[in-house]
Order: C-alpha cells, then structure tokens, then sequence
C-alpha cells in the first residue's frame, strides 16, 4: 500500500517555533525600545544643533546677528525658531523681518533643559562668538532626555551640545548618567 504524501508542519514541529519565537521576542524587544529610545533623542539633539549650526554659519558669512530661541522662551521642547535679529543687540526674534526656520516641537516623551536660564536664546555675532543676555560664563549646554518611563536613571537616554562663548558645539553621549548628567525634568 502507498503512503499518502503528506505536506506541512507536524504539532510538535508548530510548538517548538513558537517557543523559539516567543523567547527571541522577549529577549529582543526590551532592547529594540533602547534602541528607538537612544535613536529620538539622538534625533532630537541633532536638529538642534543643525539650527545652531546654520545660524552661526549664517552669522559669519552675512556678516549678521542671528537669533536662535525657544518657541515658549522656557526650553526647547516646544521648538525653535531662527531669525535675523532686528537690532545689533537684540536676543530675540520680536520685530525680525526675517524668520530663517522654525522647528516643530520636541517629541513628547522627550525633555530639554539648559545650563542656564538664559539659553532659551541665544544670538550668533557677526563673528560666530555667541552672545547671551545676561552675560554668559563658562560652558553651557542644551540636553535632551528620555526617562524610558521609568525610576532607574541608568535607563535614562542623555544627549547633550555642549558650547563655549565661541560658539563651537560639541555633541556628548551622556545616557545612564554618564559624565554626572542627569536627566531633564
């Protein structure tokens, strides 16, 4: 008598795949949320510094003073905007005949904060130096975090621009509280 030929996955051959799946799904997913984590506030700080970035090189070769704020004039996340400042001493974008960009607001699972108040603003001189009001002293940063929705700051997403009053930007990897960072509240 002949065999019938059969086609398919025997009972056992399912249960074992699923097994084999549900177990790579538990290891991989915790570390995919990491991974889009690190990646939005890795987004996010790159924007920023793209805009600051484009108003000093603005600033240098036009020979102009731009502006760089906050949308809420508190922090970055509800965005920013650049312009070219309507006065030689002007830190904001009030009265500018020029909005050069604006930003859309920061994602709203992340936060950003500043080293000082007076970094909601900012303006680009002529010569690239960034010029803040009240004066600025020493380093500064702009940091953007991500909590991960939870109370262990080792799973905290820290990036940071850091700057001098040159204007030159540096970009530092700060998650888990590395280099003393903590997150923005």
């Amino acid at each position: 008598m002949m065999k019938a030929d059969s086609s398919g996955f025997t009972l056992v051959e399912l249960m074992v795949t699923v097994t084999i799946m549900a177990t790579v799904m538990m290891i991989g997913v915790p570390q995919f949320s990491q991974l889009i984590a690190n990646q939005r506030v890795r987004v996010a700080v790159s924007d920023i510094q793209e805009d600051l970035l484009f108003a000093r090189s603005d600033a240098i070769n036009n020979q102009r003073r731009i502006v760089v704020e906050s949308v809420n004039g508190t922090d970055w996340n509800g965005g920013w905007r650049v312009c070219v400042a309507s006065t030689t001493t002007s830190y904001d974008c009030a009265g500018s005949t020029e909005i050069m960009r604006v930003s859309q607001a920061l994602n709203a699972r992340l936060k950003s904060c500043t080293s000082q108040a007076s970094l909601a603003m900012l303006a680009f001189r002529p010569d690239g130096r960034i010029d803040l009001n009240p004066v600025f002293v020493g380093n500064g940063f702009i940091r953007v975090s991500d909590d991960m929705n939870d109370l262990d700051p080792a799973n905290d997403k820290i990036r940071s621009i850091y700057f001098g009053p040159s204007g030159r930007m540096n970009t530092l990897w700060e998650s888990g509280g590395l280099n003393g960072a903590t997150p923005c509240v």
